[in-house]
């Protein structure tokens, strides 16, 4: 086996590559220069009493200063005693939530602070909080995860963890550290201060304030973007300590806001969002606006020590695919994090021991989630370039290999890990930016793409939004049928053959960092798949199963709309695809376009004064397909298929048995194991609706048996 990165090395490795990307954009997801840090502290640790859930607490010594001085004590406290006291007896404490990683993806232990006497070893964020946490409060107790749990103990550490969702329930209240002052985060506070005061069209407005301009508001936009988009909110473990604290406070350098108000500013951003994207669709961050109501505060949800109900316990196959984008220092936590989450039968099958390698934690939490929960949903993910070359396949054409994912220039801490794990094992354990978006996550979409659609990370549910039922169920109402060998770990699984790609587009959709995107590139995705849909026939861009239709991924007609709004929402999309055509024409294929567009009516000044606007709206739609390419099937008829990055010809597309979503298999050698290996997962035109399953019963179609390793 490989060697496992400590707590501090995972976390610089995960923190610097996403530094590196979003602010060099020179060498993508490059992993940080790892060093050895030291990962137990000195501190003479005195054994918890694990059978009074017993954990440790910080607070100022004697005497209490704030500063390099500073001495901090740790006290036993046993959490069931603690109950058991009367109200004005009871010890007050508060739980802090933060990242080991600062502003620069720095989590070496590299600040010392003054613990009972000894020295004792924090990164520099933490060491941050505590100075901002003791400066409003120096009589206050606080529980830190790493100085109050042991982390060299392993025992501890297992049974600690196990136990978190209670430290964060009986605390006072939640102490988010979002980081120190940076890129403006000050002028976020100010933001949400304004809104909260003037509401959302104030806020956006040049005119009440006379010395404020556009670009003050843009920046004021970024600020608040940025905010939303720090290390913090990526973190698994914020899930839990959210949900079952009672309240929380959120702290950026000295500025802070209570959990209420930030919430409120969130949902006045939601409600006035048509507000926001026509004032902003013009400028440079029009592209991101949704993020102001998508990101940050909305990827969580404080429980305010409430027991969560029934309905609100999550199955684990689907849990972990939902926040397969969330950070961890240890890849393990990305299955613990999430059980308190999950239903009794996942939480009794699968034990937070950090004795289990990486690869058996997601092998077990698979197996449950196919044996148990009969989930193939989770088996579903678009491989990336370097998963691909692991299993043992070759790329035919690495022409498309867009910069973020050359991660072969720098060796891969977690190679080993990729290589042990069959393709039916999702890669849970790579990082955030290797997690691609999933056919099944955008099919449960009840809402057509806004020019503002842009976002990474589609596990963000819109607020009010409860309905997460799939419009797709390719396998009708089969039940899966499943054969797990341990021992080989090859998945025997049933299936129904659609068909053989005979033809791939050469060009993927890119994916974008968040802040840039270059619509050049998007344009010409389009123009290629236009190109190849028109030559089989497939001239219909508005109507059921056209172009527009398939890019949406079916769903401009399963969506609960009007057919009016539909039809006022595709004439707006094809009149701004017209607008981005028309500054294009120069190239033959245009003229092709601009035939299929004729019907379409264009102001000569709207084709200048919309075009930035057009091409954001053109990205939001395109969206869905990122890190995607065009097949053509042989199904026998052609059919259409918006599938896997390196999907390639003489891939076959199956319906998987119980799986609502099909997957494109490719034959192993014998040198590589045998049997097939998972590519990806697909949307097929014409057979997201159980046809493939319902031809078997007509005799036009037989059931299969894939091995898949």
């Amino acid at each position: 086996m490989g060697r496992f990165m400590t707590l501090a090395e995972s976390e610089a490795y995960y923190s610097a590559q996403r530094r590196e990307k979003e602010l060099s954009r020179r060498v993508f997801n490059r992993p940080a220069q790892i060093t050895e840090t030291i990962t137990a502290n000195t501190y003479p640790y005195k054994s918890l009493d694990p059978s009074t859930h017993e954990i440790r607490l910080l607070r100022l010594g004697d005497p209490a200063t704030i500063g390099a001085d500073s001495n901090y004590v740790l006290f036993h406290l046993s959490l069931d005693i603690n109950d058991s006291l009367p109200q004005k007896d009871k010890y007050c404490y508060d739980a802090l939530s933060y990242t080991w990683s600062d502003l620069h993806g720095d989590s070496d232990l590299t600040t010392t602070i003054l613990v009972d006497g000894h020295n004792v070893e924090v990164t520099r964020n933490l060491a941050a909080a505590l100075r901002m946490i003791f400066q409003h409060n120096k009589y206050m107790f606080v529980w830190a995860d790493a100085i109050c749990i042991d982390q060299s103990n392993i025992n501890e550490r297992n049974h600690q963890v196990s136990k978190m969702r209670l430290v964060y329930e009986k605390a006072e209240r939640a102490v988010v550290w979002l980081g120190e002052e940076y890129e403006r985060s000050g002028m976020a506070f100010e933001f949400f201060r304004s809104l909260l005061r003037h509401g959302v069209k104030d806020t956006l407005s040049e005119s009440w304030i006379p010395w404020r301009s556009s670009k003050d508001i843009v920046n004021e936009v970024w600020a608040v973007i940025r905010l939303f988009r720090r290390d913090y909110w990526r973190r698994v473990w914020i899930l839990q300590e959210l949900k079952f604290a009672q309240d929380a406070t959120f702290f950026a350098g000295s500025e802070s806001i209570e959990w209420r108000d930030l919430k409120r500013v969130q949902k006045l951003l939601w409600d006035g969002s048509q507000i926001v994207i026509d004032m902003l669709q013009s400028t440079e961050v029009g592209h991101m606006s949704a993020r102001l109501w998508q990101d940050g505060p909305n990827v969580v949800e404080i429980g305010h020590g409430r027991e969560p109900e029934m309905s609100e316990l999550r199955k684990l196959g689907a849990t972990l695919v939902k926040y397969r984008r969330k950070d961890a220092s240890d890849p393990r936590d990305k299955v613990f994090a999430i059980l308190a989450l999950c239903n009794g039968s996942a939480k009794d099958s699968i034990i937070v021991d950090y004795q289990w390698d990486t690869s058996s934690v997601l092998f077990e939490a698979t197996i449950f989630a196919l044996e148990q929960e009969q989930d193939l949903l989770i088996i579903c993910e678009n491989k990336d370039h370097n998963t691909i070359i692991q299993m043992g396949f070759t790329i035919l054409s690495e022409e498309n290999i867009s910069e973020h994912e050359v991660y072969s220039a720098t060796p891969s801490i977690y190679a080993k890990d990729d290589l042990c794990l069959p393709s039916w094992v999702p890669k849970f354990a790579l990082p955030p930016a290797r997690q691609r978006a999933r056919v099944s996550e955008w099919c449960q979409s009840y809402s057509l793409p806004s020019s503002s659609a842009v976002i990474d990370d589609f596990s963000s549910a819109i607020i009010g939004s409860k309905n997460n039922e799939l419009f797709v169920s390719a396998a009708g109402s089969t039940k899966p049928d499943i054969s797990i060998s341990r021992e080989s770990r090859m998945l025997s699984i049933g299936a129904v053959r659609i068909g053989t790609i005979t033809e791939v587009s050469s060009k993927t959709m890119p994916a974008f960092v968040a802040d840039e995107y270059e619509f050049s590139l998007v344009y010409e995705v389009l123009r290629e798949w236009f190109l190849t849909f028109s030559k089989y026939g497939g001239i219909e861009l508005g109507g059921p199963g056209g172009l527009l239709d398939l890019v949406l991924l079916g769903g401009l007609y399963k969506i609960n709309i009007g057919m009016e709004e539909r039809k006022v929402w595709i004439k707006e999309v094809l009149t701004d695809l017209k607008i981005v055509v028309q500054h294009n024409r120069m190239l033959k294929a245009e003229e092709e376009f601009l035939r299929l567009l004729d019907d379409i009516e264009l102001e000569e000044q709207l084709l200048y004064d919309r075009r930035h606007a057009a091409e954001v709206n053109i990205l939001g739609v395109t969206h869905r397909c990122k890190d995607r390419s065009l097949a053509v099937l042989n199904a026998p008829e052609i059919q259409f298929a918006i599938g896997p990055e390196y999907a390639q010809v003489g891939d076959i597309v199956v319906v998987l048995l119980g799986c609502a979503v099909p997957v494109v298999l490719r034959e192993r050698n014998e040198g590589s194991g045998g049997g097939w290996g998972i590519i990806g997962d697909a949307y097929v035109n014409g057979f997201m609706d159980g046809r493939a399953v319902n031809e078997v019963e007509l005799g036009g179609r037989s059931k299969e048996i894939f091995d898949i390793s």
